[in-house]
């Protein structure tokens, strides 16, 4: 009986098969973590190249009555664009082609029908001289989910989450600029 108390082979084998578990959840849990901050990153940086494009050249809407309400324009999957109060531009499907375009460079999963642009009007401007009144402009990245690759699987980890909007919003150049 004292021989058997003092034999220790065998332990350390016993506590790596408890730790072991425990260690590569906690990897496995470190790099998902990774992607998802890697992948909310690449979200924020793509609506804060869209709004660049936005602000610099494309325009969506007509926002010459930006003064009544929010002008808000949609894509579908297609990328036919939808603009509220039908105050879509004639280039509006060409030009949000090019707004995705350039968010899918950083962000490829991205489509068309994930990004919302608002136009909102700013108290900026001069609506009686060249450019007008100057819009803000948001783009916000809307229904994209993250699933998890890694964790996804284990019991109370959820198997995906919905990214975050990252709403970007600038001043962009008013009307006849």
């Amino acid at each position: 009986e004292r021989k058997v108390r003092r034999d220790r082979r065998g332990v350390t084998a016993i506590e790596f098969a408890l730790v072991a578990p425990l260690l590569v959840g906690l990897t496995l849990g470190l790099i998902d973590f990774a992607l998802v901050m890697l992948e909310f990153n690449q979200a924020s940086e793509a609506t804060r190249r869209a709004t660049r494009v936005v602000q610099i050249d494309e325009r969506l809407a007509d926002i010459s009555d930006i003064t009544a309400a929010d002008i808000v324009c949609t894509a579908s999957s297609a990328g036919v664009v939808s603009c509220s109060a039908n105050s879509e531009e004639a280039t509006a499907d060409a030009d949000f082609a090019t707004i995705i375009t350039e968010m899918q460079d950083v962000y490829p999963v991205i489509g068309a029908e994930n990004v919302k642009i608002t136009y909102s009007q700013s108290g900026v401007g001069d609506p009686g001289k060249p450019g007008g009144r100057l819009p803000l402009v948001t783009i916000e990245i809307i229904g994209l989910i993250h699933t998890f690759t890694l964790i996804g699987s284990l019991p109370g980890v959820p198997a995906a989450i919905t990214v975050p909007g990252f709403p970007t919003t600038v001043l962009a150049r008013g009307n006849d600029v």
